[in-house]
């Protein structure tokens, strides 16, 4: 599957992106979008316009992943500087520290890089730019939430230099109409000379054909008056057709150099796609296709470490005291090497016991569980024969009603306790409805339940001559000495 390569360009007027794949000629485009922006009068927020730019681009085709950024050049600062050595190491931080006093900026504040331009006896000569470090977050903030993270920051100059630039036809000046504005790049063989770009009235095509022609010849005398530029041999249009082939016909006059415009490229497969307002970013990827030196301010040229020869021994020490710790660890495994396979024995041994000890565990627990819940169980036979006793004298008192209710609370087993430390918390409880002949047969036999250690006895209330078969009805409640207080429970049983 052949890979996309993305770039986009948000002017200040227009967003333009253009996607591609590599071909053995070059590259063939696959889609463009060529969009005003709707946010020019201020209209939308953040949100919107990140929101209006997702729906260009997916409308018009353009892939996801990560992508080129290709910067305006009047969003940056572009200079033509000269110092006194041919060591490109050394010249990363000239040009940072001459960019940044040019600047009055701190280099924390800007991104800089260059590209080497022209060697002379002298030393060289380089093109430095430097992009404010908020450009460069806003741009990643925005294709981040676009899906098409930026990989590369570029000057879209760059790209039409390459289209236009060749090391045989000498000098090359090259005229991009990019609806927002237009750029003048002077292009010596294939390094960059010079770099101009202004911004263009909106309006009807002759005026901003008119304005064109009038940078044009501004720009031509600039580039005439510097004794260094020498003939220009060929001028270059690109731009939207309407615009340039208008400008052609005016500039004919007004420059000494052959006009054609780039309709063109022998790299380059449109693929029916209209690319005439998009060349530069076209050449911007070519450019990378090629391995062609760019501007990246993403991973700008640092300049030279210093310290690192001296890292270097550091880095050899500490690789021979690697190797040194290897081999003790070599000696030191072979000599555990025994123990190491009796214990993963001995852990293939556990790990076959482990669930029959657990379920030997759980079967001692169930166990523990049911002697509990069966010692507790009461024993309802016994208790009714022990009230049977209690009747005396016979047929001076009469059971009507026995109630029974047992409690159960449950096994209190602690976390870190053992089975000998286990308790059991359950209650019993019985109510006695009964008549008696008198007053004091009542109170017998209460008083006999009162003196029983295994009961602790309530009455319902005082004794009433209301029974039906003796006179003297009462109710005995009799409960464990330990859980006297409950009066209610869940479960009940009747003996």
């Amino acid at each position: 599957m052949q890979r996309t390569h993305t770039v986009v360009e948000l002017g200040p007027g227009r967003l333009r992106a253009v996607s591609a794949v590599s071909t053995s000629a070059g590259l063939r485009v696959t889609a463009v979008l060529h969009a005003s922006r709707p946010d020019v009068g201020g209209d939308l927020d953040e949100a919107g316009f990140v929101q209006w730019m997702q729906k260009e681009l997916d409308r018009h085709g353009i892939a996801k992943g990560g992508c080129t950024v290709a910067v305006p050049r009047g969003d940056a600062v572009i200079k033509q500087l000269s110092f006194p050595t041919h060591d490109e190491g050394e010249v990363a931080g000239m040009v940072r520290f001459a960019m940044a006093e040019e600047l009055h900026l701190d280099e924390q504040d800007v991104r800089i890089d260059f590209l080497p331009s022209r060697a002379t006896p002298e030393g060289m000569d380089v093109l430095a730019a430097a992009l404010p470090e908020s450009s460069l977050e806003r741009a990643q903030r925005r294709l981040r939430t676009l899906s098409r993270p930026a990989r590369c920051m570029s000057l879209r100059f760059l790209g039409a230099a390459l289209l236009v630039g060749d090391r045989g036809r000498g000098t090359t000046a090259c005229i991009d109409v990019t609806g927002d504005g237009v750029e003048f790049t002077l292009v010596q063989g294939e390094y960059v000379k010079s770099v101009r770009g202004v911004a263009l009235p909106q309006g009807p095509v002759a005026d901003v054909a008119q304005a064109v022609v009038t940078e044009t010849k501004r720009t031509w005398m600039s580039w005439q008056a510097d004794p260094e530029t020498g003939p220009i041999d060929q001028v270059i249009l690109l731009g939207e057709p309407e615009i340039t082939e208008a400008s052609k016909d005016q500039l004919a006059d007004s420059v000494g150099a052959p006009i054609r415009l780039l309709t063109s490229h022998s790299s380059i497969d449109a693929g029916g796609h209209n690319v005439s307002g998009l060349w530069p970013l076209v050449g911007l990827l070519l450019r990378q296709r090629q391995r062609q030196p760019v501007m990246d301010f993403m991973q700008t040229r640092q300049p030279p470490d210093k310290a690192a020869q001296r890292r270097m021994m550091v880095l050899g020490a500490l690789g021979s005291l690697a190797i040194v710790l290897a081999l003790i660890w070599t000696i030191g495994s072979m000599s555990t090497r025994g123990m190491r396979l009796q214990l993963e024995q001995l852990t293939r041994d556990a790990n076959r016991l482990e669930a029959p000890w657990l379920r030997y565990h759980r079967d001692r627990y169930r166990l523990a569980h049911l002697q509990l819940w069966e010692s507790q169980m009461p024993q309802w036979h016994l208790s009714l024969a022990d009230v049977i006793e209690r009747l005396n004298p016979p047929g001076s008192l009469v059971v009507d009603d026995i109630t029974g209710v047992f409690d159960w609370k449950g096994v209190d087993a602690p976390r870190e306790g053992g089975l000998d430390e286990w308790t059991v918390k359950s209650s019993r409880q019985l109510t006695l409805e009964a008549e008696a002949a008198s007053r004091e047969v009542g109170e017998s036999f209460r008083e006999s339940w009162v003196d029983d250690p295994d009961w602790e006895v309530a009455t319902a209330g005082a004794d009433k001559q209301d029974g039906d078969r003796l006179p003297f009805g009462l109710t005995i409640k009799l409960a464990t000495s330990a859980n006297s207080d409950a009066s209610e429970t869940s479960s009940e049983s009747s003996p």
